[in-house]
This record gives structure tokens, C-alpha cells and sequence, in this order.
């Protein structure tokens, strides 16, 4: 029944849409800040990103240390290249769309400061 309101889904859908546009351009002022390269995308709910500047060494374990290190430092957790078949180490999957706006700006605030702490 709910799906059948046309009004109610139009509204949700608009809403959704905002929230998804304003979420993935937070992370892109964020990756823009740290100068960091990703795709832009054109729809969806993630973020491609390469973080490999990031990496000891450019190597899949790398990228795995550097996953266990936001995860364990921060506690944010990005989802690895590997797992995603990534052609290179050291990209990974920003999901925008899984949290809260509060959650996601708290966690794009720590991202940004432990970058900006390792590099200097």
C-alpha cells in the first residue's frame, strides 16, 4: 500500500536523492582538501578513491595495513581495493549512503586529520 502512493514516493525519492548528492560531495571537498584522486560518480553511493600516496609500499599488503590502521586508529572503515578486484593497491570504496549525515562528517573529520598527521 505504501508503494502505492505516488506522492509519498515521488517526496522520498527527491529526498534521497538531496541526501546521496550532499553525503558524496562532502567526501569529495574532503578528497579535494587532502588532494587525494577519486572517480566522480555520476550516481550511486560510493566513492572510489586512491589512497596508495598513503601506502609504505605499493603492495596489496600494504593496502591491508593501511585498512587495519583506520580501522584501528580511527575507526573508520573504508572497504579495500582487494576486495573490490582494484586493479592497483592502495583504492578504496567510500560508502556515503550507509550512515547518517553525523556519522559520515565525524568520520570524513578523523580521515582528514590522520592523513593530514602522516603526511607531516
Amino acid at each position: 500500500e505504501l508503494l502505492s502512493d505516488d506522492a509519498f514516493c515521488d517526496d522520498y525519492l527527491r529526498a534521497n536523492q538531496v541526501a546521496l548528492r550532499l553525503s558524496c560531495a562532502a567526501c569529495t571537498a574532503m578528497m579535494d582538501a587532502l588532494s587525494l584522486p577519486y572517480y566522480v560518480p555520476e550516481a550511486g553511493m560510493f566513492l572510489w578513491c586512491d589512497l596508495s600516496s598513503l601506502l609504505d609500499e605499493k603492495s596489496w599488503a600494504a593496502e591491508a595495513r593501511l585498512y587495519d590502521q583506520l580501522r584501528t586508529d580511527i575507526r573508520v572503515v573504508l572497504t579495500p581495493g582487494q576486495a573490490q578486484h582494484a586493479a592497483a593497491p592502495g583504492w578504496f570504496r567510500i560508502c556515503y549512503a550507509f550512515v547518517g549525515r553525523d556519522v559520515l562528517d565525524a568520520a570524513l573529520s578523523k580521515l582528514q586529520g590522520w592523513v593530514e598527521k602522516k603526511r607531516s
